[in-house]
């Protein structure tokens, strides 16, 4: 959707300083045009986010942006003239506002759509193209550093299994950067995993990908690669326990490696990763196999909420 710029906003586009005083200009014009007291508007404006996730095209604006404090009364006339001047500020084609993400294991996004006629984006990043629609589709930017992290892991040949694909966050950095050499893919939301198998197509490894999809308790029963596995991802948060039975039996006999995220208590997760421990020795010792197991590497990928950090323990099945 091409947006036209009123000669006022290309001038504020024009002026290089920062996005959000370029927002503060265009939206001062908007409002002064719908003759507010001066003293309303620098309310309203001293309320403007100034933090927001940039998604390909699309802009995604905080669950709390406009809401309130004003503004409700404002974006009940004519709010595409808000929505135009806040994405010609920012430069993007499509605005959205973040929502809550959706209870449940699919944990779809509920991101609302501003402005643009869908939600649909291609996103960059890492030298990798993930397309995805961010109002139905979770995409996390805040793990990034996750992803560029998995993308530089030692995996050259490995055959890796990943539980939770998604739309492939961490199956195409191993694929295309880590070079494995075949990567079963497991996804049971029915739109990641077309968005995951034309993300496969577009990034070139098709061929080197297996997608699983539905269930992961239930495929793998049917999957024969029980066994197989070098290493294995369980990348669901809040917590990826009921996997982990899963992880195990799919590990080939000499063991491999677990990447197993998890929410720990900030400040508290040493204790999460000795519990992490101690229930993988325990079901270990359930199923007769009686595997060893080691921390490698704790990451601190981000805070998922006040005071708990998303972690991610790379571990060493023996």
């Amino acid at each position: 959707m091409e947006i036209e710029h009123s000669p006022v906003l290309d001038d504020a586009l024009e002026r290089g300083d920062d996005p959000h005083q370029r927002m503060r200009r265009a939206l001062s014009r908007v409002l002064e045009s719908r003759n507010l007291d001066s003293e309303i508007r620098e309310r309203l404006l001293c309320g403007l986010p100034r933090r927001w996730e940039r998604l390909g095209d699309l802009v995604l604006l905080p669950q709390t942006a406009f809401i309130g404090g004003g503004w409700d009364a404002i974006l009940d006339s004519e709010p595409q003239e808000v929505w135009e001047a806040v994405a010609a500020a920012l430069k993007s084609k499509k605005l959205g506002r973040q929502q809550s993400i959706m209870s449940g294991p699919l944990r779809r996004s509920q991101a609302e759509l501003l402005l643009g006629e869908d939600g649909r984006v291609q996103h960059k990043e890492n030298g990798l193209l993930y397309c995805f629609d961010a109002t139905s589709v979770m995409f996390s930017s805040g793990n990034v550093s996750e992803r560029i992290r998995m993308a530089r892991m030692s995996t050259r040949g490995e055959t890796v299994l990943d539980l939770f694909a998604g739309i492939g966050y961490y199956t195409l950095p191993l694929l295309v950067h880590g070079g494995v050499e075949h990567l079963h893919a497991c996804e049971m939301n029915p739109e990641s995993a077309v968005d995951l198998r034309r993300n496969l197509a577009t990034n070139g490894v098709t061929d080197r990908c297996t997608v699983h999809e539905g269930d992961n308790q239930q495929i793998l029963d049917a999957s024969g690669i029980e066994g197989s596995i070098d290493r294995v991802l369980l990348g669901l948060l809040p917590d990826s326990s009921a996997a982990w039975p899963l992880a195990l039996s799919a590990l080939k006999g000499e063991g491999g490696w677990l990447h197993v995220h998890g929410n720990a208590i900030s400040g508290g997760e040493s204790r999460w990763v000795a519990d992490v421990l101690d229930e993988l020795a325990g079901l270990s010792e359930e199923s007769g196999r009686r595997r060893g197991f080691d921390l490698d590497h704790l990451e601190r990928v981000k805070s998922y909420a006040p005071r708990v950090t998303h972690c991610v323990a790379d571990i060493r099945a023996f």
